[in-house]
């Protein structure tokens, strides 16, 4: 059956199935980012330590993750033959809170390897725009364009229940909403349909964001290090066991009895207590009436380089699978911190990954920006040629950027904005400058003072 001919219903069921798919694959990867992942590789290893500490875990999941969002801030949106950010986009984009809820899209994206946003109008008819839980929906790709050609969007009525009971299809020019039916006799819980809602655009108003795409599918950016994070749990879980029997010295005693180290009464002696571990004892023969005298000591206690070297050699693969420097992940950490070239150098090939990830992550904004301007009436040809402006991810010094700025002005290859731009001022303060430059050139006297201080300062103050 060609997906054109499935009716209402059964896009629901479609839909529905793969989003339940969809949920439980992603809090797989979500239980990696919180350290959370169930370690049933361990479980016998502390069954044997009787439980007395809990899995030792190391996150570097969520350092990966976190590393990139970090350096993932959308600055504003440049419309093509302009020389600014556009207000009237940066408008709705702040509106709608997406400098704060951005964060969140990007590290569901990178986690769970799909992303949403949903755009629709609100109350007043102005665009609304919401990131969505990656197990809340689920959307049809068309094979031939990648875009999307339904959608399906599931929530609770109830927050405190967990499981949803409402639902809605979004289809090309049209809208259908589902609401949890009563069970009919032995019937399942079946899903009614409300009337068809007209919709003015033939668009369906959720995008998709997807990481490392390939073809109509995606893959987790934690997928590569997730053996390397298993084996650094075990190993560490491993440490914490081996510490308690031969890292702290063990006691030992000959000849002893443990009715020996008892009172009077029967209680243990404090002495004849370890306190970590038991006392390896020997007992005394009592057939042999020239038993030696009773004798204590303990073993020399065991390093854990083993554990250490292990643990390290997994860090520096899983660095470089990260495309991180080892330090970042606390290996190697010197005395004397690198000079900044060699910082630089370090995060070259994290910087590369994370402009990769710009790439996909700014044309869904750009796709989310034209929904937002069709919904406010606005011509959406203006669009076609639209460009996300991110903050610089390799994350330069000040000062660096100011004298990059001030050569490029000098040398004649910038002019004065682009140099503005350079230095790291934000489109609002350029434009903020560029106003109180234009007012001062009013006023001869003032007009003359600025002419001086651009020939004493070429870069104009950048």
């Amino acid at each position: 059956m060609k997906l054109s001919d499935l009716s209402d219903q059964e896009w629901f069921s479609r839909l529905e199935s793969r989003r339940i798919a969809q949920s439980a694959k992603n809090q797989r990867w979500w239980a990696y980012y919180d350290g959370e992942q169930p370690l049933y590789y361990i479980a016998k290893i502390l069954e044997e330590q009787e439980n007395r500490f809990p899995p030792l875990t190391i996150n570097w999941a969520l350092k990966l993750i976190d590393w990139i969002d970090a350096r993932c801030s959308v600055e504003g949106f440049r419309i093509a033959s302009s020389d600014s950010s556009d207000d009237a986009l940066w408008e709705i984009w702040q509106r709608n809170h997406m400098d704060r809820d951005q964060s969140e899209n990007n590290v569901g994206t990178l986690v769970t390897s799909l992303g949403y946003v949903m755009v629709t109008p609100d109350s007043t008819g102005r665009a609304s725009i919401s990131v969505m839980d990656p197990s809340s929906i689920a959307v049809e790709l068309d094979p031939r364009t990648r875009e999307p050609i339904a959608a399906l969007v599931r929530w609770s009525s109830d927050p405190d229940v967990p499981l949803p009971d409402m639902g809605e299809l979004w289809l090309p020019g049209r809208k259908v909403e589902f609401v949890e039916g009563k069970p009919e006799g032995s019937s399942p819980v079946r899903y009614v349909a409300s009337d068809p809602v007209a919709q003015k655009s033939q668009a369906i108003p959720v995008v998709p964001f997807h990481n490392r795409r390939r073809g109509l599918s995606s893959r987790s950016e934690l997928a590569p290090i997730k053996p390397l994070i298993d084996a650094a749990n075990q190993v560490a879980t491993n440490m914490l066991a081996a510490i308690e029997q031969v890292a702290v010295p063990r006691k030992w005693a000959l000849n002893v009895d443990p009715g020996q180290f008892v009172d009077k009464d029967g209680n243990p002696v404090p002495a004849w207590k370890a306190a970590m571990g038991a006392v390896w004892a020997l007992p005394f023969d009592e057939e042999n009436s020239d038993a030696p005298e009773p004798q204590v000591g303990q073993f020399t206690a065991a390093e854990m380089r083993n554990f250490h070297d292990t643990i390290s050699l997994l860090a520096r693969v899983a660095a470089g699978l990260m495309d991180l420097a080892p330090s970042e992940l606390g290996v190697g950490v010197a005395d004397n911190p690198p000079g900044a070239d060699g910082v630089r150098a370090a995060k070259e090939s994290g910087v590369r990954r994370v402009e990769r990830f710009q790439v996909g992550q700014g044309d869904g904004y750009e796709d989310v920006m034209r929904l937002a301007w069709a919904i406010e009436e606005n011509d959406p040809k203006k669009l076609v040629r639209l460009e996300t402006i991110w903050r610089d991810p390799s994350t330069p010094t000040r000062e660096s950027m100011t004298a990059a700025a001030v050569a490029s002005l000098g040398s004649g290859l910038a002019d004065l904005r682009q140099a503005r731009e350079d230095a790291g001022y934000t489109d609002t303060q350029i434009k903020l400058m560029e106003a109180r430059e234009s007012e001062a050139r009013v006023d001869p006297v003032s007009a003359a003072l600025i002419a001086e201080l651009e020939r004493a300062d070429p870069a104009g103050g950048a």
